[in-house]
């Protein structure tokens, strides 16, 4: 017999005595770690029904850590509701984050359907300020079902409201350049995909945010990455895919870097050479980053950044660096 189930027997009177029979164990006699994990890896839709099975299991399904509302949840409450989803989808996100205690709600992944509302990005606020209090340490926002230029505006405070994150992945939203310098973030990895940058309604120079800790900026398909203002001081893995407006000028003072992986759109290729803090070549990133064992760049990138001034690209590579790993797509 397992030992998870050791010492859940059935005692059976029999003309000889007493025997001891063994039997398959009721749910309730399960121990509470084997309780957890199964309640953990429901469907939240179905972990919540497990309410309704006794008093002692109206609230357990709020101790699971992990808060998956992905695709498949709001499917099921489209073919539920119908044409009062809108309406019952944001009740139903509001009522899962009010009876989960705090903290608790440690991995919160939202995948927003379409909805027509102009008021989302408010609510989405309101959400994200419940997890702020909520010990969130990791956050999957993905906005991507609605496209054509319908971005989910966040507030940069977003970044320092949350003590224990450590792990983001944003699609499909839109920041808005920080008015005031921002307290310092616990982010080790990052990654944006389809994100925008706006810059602040007045100037806002010398104002940015402060990632001590951020290991891992994965960049995809961006807009205005001039307008990030964020210091890595311990960067030590840079991937930047397709962005618009691509300055590698912000990126010289990360001398941690050791895996640099670069894609360029050609729509943007002549404002990479030509930074906000001076001109960019391929010998002067190289340099920057002491510390860099590993460099990809695409062919149309390494290209651009290999010419010098006159435009000539030369035949080896600009600089010799031992341990130093190129490759092109």
């Amino acid at each position: 017999m397992s030992t998870v189930f050791s010492g859940i027997i059935k005692r059976k009177r029999t003309r000889k005595g007493i025997k001891a029979v063994d039997r398959k164990p009721n749910l309730p006699e399960l121990p509470e770690e084997i309780i957890y994990n199964i309640v953990a890896l429901l469907p939240v839709v179905v972990a919540a029904r497990t309410s309704m099975l006794s008093r002692n299991w109206r609230y357990r399904w709020t101790e699971t850590p992990n808060l998956i509302l992905d695709r498949q949840f709001s499917e099921r409450l489209s073919l539920k509701y119908g044409s009062t989803f809108q309406d019952e989808y944001i009740a139903i996100v509001d009522s899962l984050l009010f009876q989960h205690p705090r903290p608790c709600i440690q991995k919160f992944v939202l995948e927003i359907p379409q909805l027509p509302t102009t008021h989302f990005s408010i609510i989405t606020d309101d959400w994200l300020l419940t997890l702020a209090t909520n010990g969130l340490r990791e956050l999957n926002l993905d906005n991507s079902a609605n496209v054509a230029g319908r971005y989910l505006t966040i507030h940069t405070c977003f970044f320092s409201e949350f003590p224990e994150l450590t792990r983001a992945t944003l699609t499909n939203c839109c920041f808005r350049t920080p008015l005031k310098t921002q307290g310092s973030c616990n982010l080790t990895h990052l990654t944006l995909n389809q994100v925008t940058f706006l810059p602040p309604s007045w100037p806002s120079d010398g104002r940015f945010i402060h990632a001590p800790q951020l290991a891992v900026l994965d960049l995809r398909d961006c807009k205005g990455l001039h307008c990030l203002r964020l210091r890595a001081p311990s960067l030590r893995k840079l991937i930047l895919f397709r962005n618009w407006q691509l300055d590698l000028s912000y990126f010289i003072r990360c001398k941690n870097l050791t895996d640099v992986r670069i894609t360029t759109r050609l729509a943007g290729i002549q404002r990479l050479r030509h930074g906000k803090y001076g001109s960019i070549n391929l010998t002067k990133l190289i340099r920057s980053w002491p510390k860099l064992t590993q460099l990809h760049l695409d062919a149309t990138t390494r290209k651009h950044l290999g010419a010098d001034s006159d435009g000539i690209r030369p035949r080896r590579f600009p600089i010799r660096i031992q341990r130093l790993k190129q490759s092109s797509s």
